[in-house]
Formats: structure tokens, C-alpha cells, sequence
């Protein structure tokens, strides 16, 4: 199963049939693989569970 990203500034990728676009609150599920961990990290969109809720990033401080 795909894992779902709720995308926190506008983007542009590469999707099926062409560029496609997501716009702030969107929850999507098909970003690059290989593109995930970088967008994460630069603060571009966050996981998600299937219902819509934010995961824990495993990271410091985070939670606390």
C-alpha cells in the first residue's frame, strides 16, 4: 500500500501522464520514490496516516 503525503508548499512532479501539481493540504500518494526523503527533510510535506492524520517524525524533539 502507497503511503500517503500531505504536501505543506506547492509542488510540481513528474506523475503519470505528465507534470502534475499539489497545492498546500494536499494528501497524496503518488510522489517519486526516490524524492520523499528529501522533501520530508526540506519541510515540503509530511506523512500521513491512511485517514488523514499527521505521523511522528522520528526525529529529536519532536512529540516532546
Amino acid at each position: 500500500m502507497a503511503k500517503n503525503y500531505r504536501v505543506l508548499c506547492g509542488l510540481d512532479y513528474p506523475g503519470k501522464g505528465g507534470l502534475k501539481r499539489a497545492e498546500p493540504g494536499d494528501v497524496v500518494s503518488d510522489l517519486p520514490r526516490e524524492s520523499v526523503g528529501w522533501l520530508i527533510e526540506q519541510g515540503a510535506v509530511e506523512e500521513v496516516r491512511g485517514d488523514g492524520v499527521r505521523t511522528q517524525q522520528e526525529q529529536p524533539g519532536d512529540g516532546e
